[in-house]
């Protein structure tokens, strides 16, 4: 793995300062703490959340002239309207980072006992394995329930409908972009409590890794990467970090990790495609390169190269 350096303040504004950068998930966590540092060092952002009061809230707390719409991202006429509102409004799609992702596994990871812990005992959407039983249809009775796909639709149809759309107005565009994914050490690590969390993750990276290296994008500028954040606090993982002690656990701060996307905006655009930025403390390391020893020599299907 390779660490790479946070970028210089003044680099950092050199590569952003009057960039379009449309964040989802914004409100609260990385998502807000990347919005607040791009938009400090020049960017103009649109913050994205579902909570138009949490919005408004993180708009105002970033300020430099942030500006803010409500999405549900797992609704693509939604996000078809609030890209096109975007490029109506700037003339400009520079950025976009793939950010808005749940976890309600983490509930079943709560110690017994934990209230938190005690709402989720027994129901699929928390565990898909729970044996909750449901009334079946035409008349069958009760039957298992189903696995819940709430997650998915977030963490997997969300990204790729921001893909989908980036790709197209980027391309209309003409300028090029920047498209980062938010995974998680998940997108790398089993963690058997969190298997659809997980699952979404790796899909993510699979996407990343997919897009990447797709002739069409490589044509039109836009670079794509992967942001892979260990255990970061954020209101998202706030209940399960209170039962782990500090000394069992290393942790990331949101500044951290915004440092990390901070540098996906500015590097040279050979240095982030197809990269992977695992985020474990302060440090930040590329994972991705391993992989792509492996596949030297490989080729797919269609007879092109799977190297960069």
């Amino acid at each position: 793995m390779t660490t790479v350096e946070r970028p210089s303040a003044s680099a950092l504004n050199e590569a952003v300062k009057s960039k379009v950068i449309l964040i989802t998930g914004s409100a609260s966590g990385i998502g807000l703490a990347s919005a607040r540092l791009l938009a400090k060092h020049g960017a103009q952002l649109v913050i994205v959340d579902i909570d138009a009061t949490k919005c408004r809230a993180a708009t105002e707390s970033i300020g430099n002239g942030a500006v803010w719409k409500t999405c549900d991202v797992s609704d693509w006429y939604q996000q078809v309207d609030l890209f096109q509102w975007i490029v109506s409004q700037f003339g400009a799609l520079d950025v976009v980072m793939c950010n808005a992702g749940i976890d309600p596994e983490l509930a079943s990871s709560l110690p017994d006992g934990h209230p938190s812990r005690e709402k989720a005992r027994g129901k699929v959407f928390y565990d898909f394995s729970q044996d909750e039983m449901e009334e079946g249809p035409g008349g069958k009775g009760h039957v298992l329930k189903a696995p819940s796909t709430t997650i998915l639709d977030v963490n997997v149809k969300g990204p790729l409908y921001n893909l989908k759309l980036a790709m197209h107005h980027m391309k209309a565009l003409g300028k090029g972009g920047r498209i980062v994914f938010v995974g998680s050490a998940n997108s790398y690590l089993p963690i058997p409590d969190q298997m659809i969390y997980v699952t979404s993750k790796h899909a993510v990276l699979g996407m990343m890794r997919a897009a990447s290296r797709r002739q069409d994008c490589k044509d039109a500028g836009i670079t794509i990467c992967l942001l892979a954040p260990w255990t970061t606090v954020t209101p998202l993982t706030a209940e399960i970090l209170e039962t782990i002690p500090d000394e069992q656990i290393e942790k990331s701060s949101p500044d951290d990790l915004a440092w990390a996307v901070g540098y996906m905006c500015s590097a040279d655009a050979q240095l982030i495609n197809s990269k992977g930025f695992w985020v474990q403390g302060s440090q930040i390391k590329e994972v991705e390169g391993e992989f792509h020893k492996l596949t030297v020599g490989m080729s797919s299907s269609q007879g092109n190269d799977w190297m960069l």
